[in-house]
């Protein structure tokens, strides 16, 4: 959630992203090799987690180039109420909890490690990408449109974009939670 820094129009969503985004380049960059792809069990390495947040915004990124009657033809126009962000981080929040673990990413990162600078530029190009595509997007379009959810179902791009943060501060604070854990 982010109760301090309400997030519901264009320019509050490239600020929280490019936020989030932040806190996770902060916190990753002057990791050593070693405790970047350190793994336990089954838990994601933390290059495991920002590989997954690339291949996870990078659809995203792409749809928001798109022609929208393209977008339209293939998703549908969303019908729903405008998204608010606490109330669409709330129903993941129920949703993760309802499966118990039992969710199978669909987007998962790769077996092998990549180095910090493969997967860190990767990521930077994504970071650019979604504020430069918004720009074309004015405030109804965000609300017309539909993007799928993997759990989520029919979103539109405003609530995929506002799951999209959610989504980088969660796994933002599981690698800090590893981070912390080495400390």
């Amino acid at each position: 959630m982010n109760e301090t820094n309400p997030i519901y129009d264009k320019a509050s969503i490239i600020k929280a992203w490019q936020q989030a985004n932040d806190r996770v380049v902060t916190i990753v960059q002057p990791l050593d090799s070693s405790l970047w792809t350190k793994q336990e069990g089954e838990k994601w390495s933390i290059a495991g987690q920002v590989e997954h947040l690339f291949l996870s915004a990078n659809p995203v990124s792409s749809a928001l180039k798109f022609p929208k009657g393209m977008l339209e033809a293939k998703f549908g126009r969303y019908e729903g109420e405008k998204p608010e962000y606490d109330a669409l981080y709330e129903r993941y929040c129920r949703e993760l909890a309802e499966i118990k673990g039992k969710f199978v990413n669909p987007i998962p990162p790769s077996a092998e490690a990549k180095s910090s600078a493969e997967i860190l530029e990767s990521w930077a190009m994504i970071r650019t990408k979604i504020p430069q595509r918004l720009e074309n997007w004015t405030e109804e379009e965000l609300d017309q449109y539909i993007l799928p959810h993997p759990l989520l179902g029919k979103l539109s791009v405003r609530g995929m974009l506002f799951f999209t943060i959610m989504h980088t501060d969660h796994h933002f604070r599981s690698i800090e939670s590893i981070v912390q854990s080495t400390v």
